[in-house]
């Protein structure tokens, strides 16, 4: 038999990627398991945390556009930005 259905989908948020790698300035070692926060010059709210994996990378999605400061931590190492 004919049957009809309807869906009501959202739109996801427009999703500006922010990657890269933590490494330690001496000898670039990678630094897994740190946490890098984006906050929003702008309006000073965070936009995201995420942490690194495995291999010191990690990906984020920004959802707003413009300047961002990241922070960078993990214990045993100095905070950065």
């Amino acid at each position: 038999k004919d049957m009809t259905l309807n869906f009501a989908m959202n739109e996801a948020p427009r999703c500006i990627k922010a990657a890269g790698m933590v490494a330690t300035t001496t000898f670039g070692t990678r630094i897994i398991n740190a946490s890098v926060k984006f906050v929003h010059r702008e309006t000073g709210e965070e936009e995201a945390t995420v942490r690194t994996n495995a291999n010191g990378e990690y990906a984020a999605c920004l959802t707003r556009e413009g300047d961002y400061v990241v922070y960078v931590e993990r214990t045993g190492f100095k905070k950065e930005n």
